[in-house]
């Protein structure tokens, strides 16, 4: 912040960015756009991400309610049952004895997801019962996948399926959208982490933040908008340059050339 602030000309902070509301307000949404429009090498994270539903119930009790108006799946576990579940997705059940099936879901709330009335399902409640697995499915049946807390992209998601095909997938909201899953309820990704410690900053993605807060800064202090379309054009220039030293580092994937990223938008 205080290298941007030096280059536009403005008072340096001296402890926290808090001491200039404006620097505040905008370091960190400028921060996260940086590091999500390529695969910095520093940011690049690899996870394996669980399916969304029930993957332990061995200390739950699932009830499996009959109701005139429309059936009922609930659970003791503070809404354990509605995690990541929406309207409209599908609840498919496995080892539960009497209604291993898909459901299609009418509404969630806390701890209730209640079906759709043409669905019907066992009376039946199953407790610590480790061999019940509950996974919402999108309504054309693909499994969703929650994606880190700290996760400002999907890079790629390195997985090949039982055709030896690489997955296909898309991102929905806060998931990750796709027809392929392991052995253990898991898809591996690899993607941007939202890195906030400026000490783990490598300094090719640093020169084009500072490059940005810039242009940013000069807008929000000093109201210049001809000084910010100038920054904006120098981060354009530094962007190109650093992102392509970055990308050629080691033996990178073919998809990591930097024209690609920007013609899908990233």
């Amino acid at each position: 912040a205080n290298r941007a602030l030096a280059e536009i000309g403005e008072t340096l902070l001296t402890s926290a960015l808090s001491e200039n509301e404006k620097v505040n307000a905008i370091y960190t949404a400028e921060r996260d756009l940086v590091l999500a429009m390529f695969p910095w090498n520093f940011a690049l994270k690899r996870k394996r991400v669980t399916a969304a539903g029930i993957l332990d119930c061995s200390e739950r009790t699932i009830v499996f309610v009959v109701n005139s108006a429309a059936d009922t799946i609930t659970d003791n576990y503070s809404a354990f049952v509605t995690s990541n579940a929406e309207a409209g997705d599908i609840v498919s059940i496995e080892g539960s004895g009497s209604n291993d099936t898909d459901y299609d879901i009418a509404s969630v709330a806390a701890g209730t997801l209640t079906l759709e009335t043409h669905e019907a399902v066992t009376a039946e409640t199953l407790v610590n019962d480790s061999d019940l697995k509950l996974y919402f499915l999108t309504a054309d049946g693909r499994y969703k996948y929650a994606m880190p807390s700290d996760c400002l992209a999907v890079y790629k998601v390195n997985e090949i399926n039982v055709f030896n095909e690489p997955t296909k997938w898309t991102k929905e909201g806060k998931f990750i959208i796709s027809a392929d899953i392991d052995e253990n309820d898991q898809l591996p990704i690899q993607y941007i982490s939202q890195i906030t410690d400026p000490t783990l900053f490598d300094p090719k993605f640093e020169q084009c933040f500072v490059i940005k807060l810039c242009a940013a800064l000069s807008m929000a202090i000093k109201e210049n908008a001809e000084q910010a379309k100038m920054w904006n054009t120098h981060f354009k220039y530094w962007f190109q340059l650093m992102a392509q030293q970055d990308a050629f580092t080691g033996k990178p994937d073919e998809e990591r050339s930097l024209t690609d990223w920007q013609k899908t938008g990233r």
